[in-house]
């Protein structure tokens, strides 16, 4: 299995799917020296946003060319397309003091929201 590469110690040590995961407030942990790194937010929502207009495009085909064979041959292509995006995504490192303020952070925009929601 594909394994990416420690931006610290420079070793194959981070699953796929810890990078697929990761984020400031939540980062990937290098199996071999233990230090975070993370995908940019924007990197990962323009993976996931070309994905969905990929989506969006290969079910117009499918309509257009009256075949669900055009829509598998465009979801195969999301598919590829998703697989190759984050095979090569660049880590970002990261401290964990950092971590823990970003989550902080995100906790207390996502209260405040909810709160000017309820009281707007």
């Amino acid at each position: 299995m594909h394994q990416h590469t420690c931006p610290h110690c420079q070793q194959a040590a981070l699953s796929n799917l810890a990078v697929r995961w990761s984020s400031r407030e939540s980062p990937a942990s290098c199996a071999t020296c233990g230090r975070l790194s993370h995908v940019i937010a924007s990197t990962s929502s323009g993976i996931w946003v070309i994905g969905v207009v990929l989506l969006v495009a290969a079910g117009f085909f499918a309509l257009i060319a009256q075949t669900p064979w055009a829509g598998l041959v465009g979801l195969c292509v999301v598919v590829a397309h998703n697989v190759w995006a984050w095979r090569r995504v660049e880590l970002w490192p990261i401290a964990a003091n950092s971590s823990q303020t970003a989550a902080r952070v995100g906790w207390v925009a996502t209260l405040l929201a909810w709160l000017a929601v309820l009281f707007h």
